[in-house]
């Protein structure tokens, strides 16, 4: 059980850091780093698809013979672990840890956008992966966080895929083969040298950065947190019932909430089209609920 929770560590620390250095991988995780915050909601903020070629990184442990339930144990053990490090209310922790242990000390420096700690402080619990592979940073300055081409939108379905459209227009517009192998598996910051080579990474400070925070009317602030707060109810109903409901309804049901949630973002930032989803989506839930009344569904 050590060595599988050591094996699994290991294994998450290349995922991660693939993730971040081949474009295709960091199109999937690059929502967990668009805050231009760093608290505890942060680990919380997991992509939906980023997931999906986790497994090639896994897979060495099956073929060592490790169980399925071991690793579901040890990998669940990690994530956890991973949850309390992203505050900022923790400072240093005693040397020992700090030289052995990921802490709330070192895991923000891989949050940052500063050109110091690009790509810096991969580990998911041990930090000696990263002393010994050369990727270690210490945190030397408070980072500023968020991404290094800012998201500018509230709209979390954007914020899921927008990296992946980037990806397509770049292979669309790429004058060879060798471009857009490049411009999907190779890094995020690689440009041809017609658009002046990788992009370079500018010297950022707290005082110099702007966070994306645009006046909102307070009418629209309570009318998007309003319709948040409505649509979290049927989200737990759904993935507290996801093994029961038949593909339809389950298919039904997401995109509801994904329509909701993406209609609160295109609302906070006034978008014109926000508009007419939005009626649209009050008009269907309506015609919906008098539907399963008239059903004897809903009391």
């Amino acid at each position: 059980w050590c060595l599988t929770f050591i094996a699994v560590d290991l294994a998450y620390y290349w995922f991660h850091r693939v993730s971040h250095e081949v474009n295709l991988f960091w199109a999937g995780h690059v929502f967990h780093h668009s805050s231009e915050e760093y608290n505890l909601a942060v680990a919380l903020r997991q992509t939906a698809v980023g997931g999906v070629l986790s497994w090639i990184f896994y897979m060495p442990l099956a073929l060592l013979g490790i169980t399925l339930t071991q690793f579901a144990a040890c990998y669940a053990i990690n994530l956890i672990y991973q949850f309390w490090i992203h505050t900022r209310a923790v400072g240093r922790l005693p040397a020992w840890a700090e030289a052995f242990l990921n802490t709330p000390s070192h895991h923000p420096v891989h949050h940052g956008v500063n050109p110091e700690y690009q790509d810096r402080n991969y580990a998911g619990v041990f930090i000696v992966w990263d002393r010994w592979f050369g990727t270690f940073t210490p945190e030397q300055q408070e980072p500023v966080y968020g991404l290094t081409t800012p998201l500018l939108s509230w709209n979390p379905l954007w914020a899921q895929i927008h990296q992946y459209v980037a990806i397509a227009r770049n292979v669309r517009r790429a004058e060879s083969w060798e471009e857009r192998w490049r411009f999907i598996f190779g890094s995020p910051s690689w440009r041809p040298a017609r658009d002046g080579g990788p992009v370079a990474i500018p010297t950022v400070t707290a005082s110099t950065f702007l966070k994306f925070d645009p006046a909102v009317p307070s009418a629209l602030a309570y009318y998007a947190l309003v319709h948040f707060v409505l649509v979290l109810p049927p989200t737990l109903w759904l993935l507290a019932n996801v093994e029961t409901l038949s593909v339809g309804a389950l298919g039904a049901g997401c995109f509801y909430v994904a329509l909701t949630l993406t209609n609160v973002g295109g609302v906070l930032e006034g978008r014109r089209w926000a508009i007419a989803t939005e009626q649209a989506r009050l008009v269907s839930l309506g015609a919906a609920l008098i539907a399963l009344r008239l059903q004897g569904a809903v009391a």
